[in-house]
């Protein structure tokens, strides 16, 4: 909402290339979220609490490893918002 307003009051075109990079990255994050971590998540929430006493199943150690490389593409994608966001080329 306040990326909206800002874009309206200082009369910044919507098809700026820095503004369009911003708004596809995070049209992208929230896919992520919602078709990858949210999903991964809570399937080793439940991995978690079935496994009793013993080590976590090696499933559960996949699905952590997979969680942390959509977590490093989430945030390399961060970063490239951030760079068009301040370097606006």
């Amino acid at each position: 909402v306040a990326g909206f307003y800002l874009l309206n009051k200082g009369n910044i075109d919507f098809g700026t290339s820095w503004v369009l990079v911003g708004f596809i990255g995070l049209m992208i994050l929230f896919g992520m979220n919602g078709a990858f971590f949210t999903p991964n998540g809570r399937r080793l929430i439940e991995l978690w609490e079935n496994k009793g006493n013993g080590p976590p199943p090696q499933e559960f150690m996949d699905l952590v490893k997979k969680q942390a490389i959509g977590g490093r593409i989430a945030g390399g994608l961060v970063m490239v918002i951030i760079f068009f966001m301040v370097v606006k080329p």
